[in-house]
């Protein structure tokens, strides 16, 4: 594509001059369409929509939760989507607030329009870069990183091995929902220089000023925006030799494997799976790194210890209902039902009378009956002390399970549609029932069996009982010591 083209350009063609709309989706591409009509003022925003509305800063727009949107006067609703996989999914919930199929608004990657204007106005002018990574040193690097908090910890494990072969770089990250938790995450690596919310094109524009810039999708592939070799094998602060050539071999098996934000995770997960690889070592791109295991370091901020202590836990197991929902409302497919959960607590009560159970999770989550404290939405720093001291974490796949395993902890895991091989981890208790399950990606509705099961066999064949037998050995054993 062409230095003056442009991917994501607001869909002027459809929607009228001075419409009033609602952007639907606040991630980075809605908030670029927010962008593009302040400058141009081509339509009225009165709004940006999004199911994770309570997890975006204050805008200049109110952004609020979708069953809101029938609460509005407006005339189209733009749907800011990179990838057509997610759609079905936004126009379920868009119809069901009774928005007719022909004010909603969708374009996807445009195969080339040429828009120089946006090329060169798209940076806010006001922002200040003195203290980004590449003014200070000529071996920067950018990072945007997208995915849950679960990827973020193993992309960690990638980011240290850069370090190793580079230590003398820094490293900023741009993202848009997990500011905080990155902030945390690499507290304890003095090369990670910046944390950048990226709340419109800013990585987009910045990109280009540093030695390297990377996307990192999740777990599933790696793109390359920016390489400067020379920034790396010449000069006073290098040579960095293998890290160069790492890099080359990372954009040559990159480019083979031809993978974007279109592609199905399943595709590139279930490449990775036949070359013997995981979620991990899944990111050492036919030999370009040597990551050869799963250990990522979770930093424990001290000043949270007084109030962990002040919770009074002494023997207690954590429980994590939920993982989050569809973009319609609707379970992912790798929930566990809740009464479910609660049989399980009430076998873990019958049984191990003296230990306290302990439900952790987000804010949104619905309360298992039966658990002695609920700690839900607390700052994930509180929380982190809370799974490093638990006997035993019990979950499905998910942030929670890979930030306690991480420090220590072994967790019970229930997994379903998530694929064992790719994301479990070998010290932990996984448990996998029935003939069915790894479809996770598969179709465009990711969150959603392939089935079209309501509750999927994969999870619905995991039984309280089940979960309690495979506990109870390493239970015991802990409780005698």
């Amino acid at each position: 594509m062409g230095e003056n083209s442009y991917k994501y350009l607001f869909p002027y063609e459809r929607v009228p001059v001075h419409s009033r709309i609602i952007i639907y989706g606040a991630g980075t591409l809605g908030q670029d369409y927010l962008r593009q009509m302040q400058m141009t003022g081509y339509c009225e925003v009165i709004a940006m929509a999004d199911r994770n509305h309570s997890q975006y800063p204050p805008m200049i727009v109110p952004v609020i939760p979708p069953e809101r949107i029938h609460e509005l006067s407006f005339d189209y609703v733009v749907v800011a989507l990179r990838m057509a996989a997610a759609f079905s999914e936004v126009e379920r919930v868009l119809k069901r607030e009774l928005v007719d199929e022909d004010r909603i608004i969708c374009i996807f990657e445009r195969q080339e329009i040429k828009a120089p204007i946006f090329r060169e106005q798209l940076l806010d002018r006001n922002d200040d870069k003195r203290g980004l990574a590449f003014s200070r040193l000529p071996l920067s690097i950018a990072v945007l990183a997208t995915g849950g908090y679960g990827d973020m910890v193993i992309q960690k494990r990638f980011i240290m091995e850069l370090l190793r072969l580079a230590p003398g770089c820094a490293i900023d990250f741009y993202n848009i929902k997990a500011i905080d938790f990155l902030k945390h995450l690499y507290i304890d690596c003095p090369n990670v220089n910046r944390i950048i919310p990226d709340l419109g094109s800013r990585y987009s524009e910045n990109h280009k000023e540093y030695a390297l810039a990377l996307t990192i999708e999740a777990c599933h592939f790696i793109k390359v925006d920016k390489w400067d070799k020379k920034a790396f094998t010449t000069g006073s602060e290098g040579p960095y030799q293998e890290f160069a050539e790492s890099i080359d071999k990372l954009m040559t098996a990159a480019e083979a494997e031809e993978a974007d934000i279109s592609t199905p995770a399943h595709l590139t997960m279930t490449r990775r799976l036949y070359q013997g690889l995981d979620a991990y070592s899944g990111f050492n791109y036919n030999g370009a790194f040597q990551i050869r295991d799963k250990e990522v370091p979770i930093p424990l901020d001290t000043g949270w210890e007084p109030a962990f202590l002040s919770l009074g836990l002494q023997r207690y197991v954590t429980v994590n209902f939920g993982n989050g929902d569809c973009a319609d409302g609707s379970k992912v497919a790798k929930s566990w039902d809740k009464s479910r959960f609660e049989q399980l607590v009430s076998s873990l009560h019958e049984r191990y009378p003296d230990v306290a159970i302990v439900q952790i999770g987000a804010e949104s989550s619905e309360r298992l009956t039966g658990a002695d404290k609920y700690i839900l939405g607390t700052d994930f720093r509180l929380s982190v002390y809370i799974l490093k001291g638990s006997l035993l974490h019990v979950d499905i796949e998910g942030g929670l399970v890979h930030i306690a395993t991480q420090l220590g902890t072994k967790c019970a895991v229930l997994f379903g549609p998530t694929v064992k091989e790719y994301y479990g981890y070998e010290q932990n208790i996984n448990i996998q029932a029935g003939a069915c399950h790894g479809c996770w990606g598969l179709y465009p509705d990711v969150n959603r069996c392939a089935r079209g099961m309501e509750e999927p066999e994969c999870m619905r064949s995991i039984t309280p009982e089940m979960v309690m037998e495979h506990i109870e050995s390493y239970m015991d054993a802990v409780l005698r010591q």
